[in-house]
């Protein structure tokens, strides 16, 4: 089996692949339906405390979030996420693998339903046991940073909530080891030497490799987790945007040292090199472009206080909703499988 047929027996290809067309779809889906929910236990809530004989006050209309604010609550808490995994100095693979928990689940689940900011330490804890770094829940649970003391039941309450919403599929595969192999590739092409070299210009190539290298990864580690680069392509593809992005002409020698030229039986085209060129460019000028309300407090505290008025009541206990589990604003659908179809932004693999 070749390796690009591995990735696309995994769960990752089927389930957390998308076009950019069918992200924005599925988004919008689950804050419409979020909303209609939202409303009506609303409504509910307020019926029982008439009948309680409570006052209510004036009724309104119930000022949801739109999906564009969705995306700036669950992108703060993303940057937490990654803060707080530094801070307990977790691996990268930790911190990576925790942060597309969240983006995962939240794909098919509000902030209106489920707020970021408990689910963050159970993504965070749940990943640590997916990639190997054993960790005591009671050790992580005192080592939360805050005012008000974090319990073990505060980490694990929406573990079952959490894993539900991945679809229990806990593999995240990551672009980092990629890069490594890559970097050693170029290496060796410098050893060989050769005329694909030849386009980099004077200096030393092999100083120009480490440079483009530490910049790679650092993109790796910041820009390709806030941004939705992990949904739209391959690890294998996401490492070369990543080196791209860093030094467009070191990864083009390296391209050309591994891609057949397109002439014979099995090999891409010229157009199929040129489409692989083309989405490598578009994920590279994403990473080089993250989005700046991870780090934007006062947006974040404006739509948090949004949030508050616009809470499904009924979702609030998330120990009790762990115990009994809960459906997902997709209505616990079965997720499509890629199936080859004729998406208008089909191929987006390249």
């Amino acid at each position: 089996m070749t390796e690009d047929a591995a990735y696309r027996a995994s769960t990752q290809y089927k389930l957390w692949s998308f076009t950019p067309s069918q992200l924005s779809a599925f988004r919008a889906s689950t804050n419409a339906l979020a909303a209609t929910r939202v409303r009506a236990a609303i409504q509910r809530a307020r019926e029982a405390q008439k009948k309680a004989g409570v006052d209510v006050g004036e009724e309104g209309e119930v000022d949801c979030l739109t999906v564009e604010e969705e995306e700036k609550l669950v992108g703060y808490y993303c940057g937490k996420t990654m803060e707080l995994a530094d801070f307990l100095e977790f691996p990268s693979a930790v911190k990576a693998t925790a942060v597309q928990y969240l983006k995962r689940f939240y794909l098919s689940n509000s902030p209106m339903t489920y707020h970021p900011k408990p689910l963050m330490l159970t993504s965070l804890f749940l990943a640590t046991k997916t990639e190997n770094h054993y960790t005591r829940l009671t050790s992580f649970a005192a080592r939360i940073p805050g005012k008000k003391p974090t319990t073990p039941e505060d980490v694990i309450a929406p573990e079952f909530l959490l894993t539900q919403g991945l679809r229990f599929t806990f593999e995240v595969r990551h672009p980092f080891r990629g890069l490594e192999g890559g970097v050693m590739g170029l290496l060796a092409l410098v050893g060989k030497g050769g005329g694909r070299l030849e386009g980099l210009g004077a200096g030393d190539v092999k100083e120009r490799i480490h440079i483009a290298h530490s910049k790679a990864k650092h993109l790796l580690k910041t820009s390709a987790l806030l941004t939705d680069a992990y949904f739209l392509t391959t690890p294998a593809h996401l490492w070369l945007a990543a080196l791209m992005a860093a030094d467009r002409p070191l990864a083009l020698v390296y391209l050309s040292s591994v891609t057949p030229t397109p002439a014979g039986e099995g090999r891409p085209s010229l157009a199929e090199n040129n489409k692989l060129l083309a989405h490598l460019t578009a994920i590279s000028q994403l990473l080089l472009s993250p989005p700046a309300y991870t780090t934007d407090m006062e947006e974040a505290r404006r739509v948090d206080k949004k949030v508050y008025f616009c809470r499904n009541p009924e979702k609030v206990d998330l120990r009790m909703l762990g115990k009994r589990g809960s459906e997902s604003e997709d209505g616990g659908k079965k997720r499509r499988r890629h199936d080859g179809g004729g998406d208008a932004d089909a191929g987006v693999f390249g």
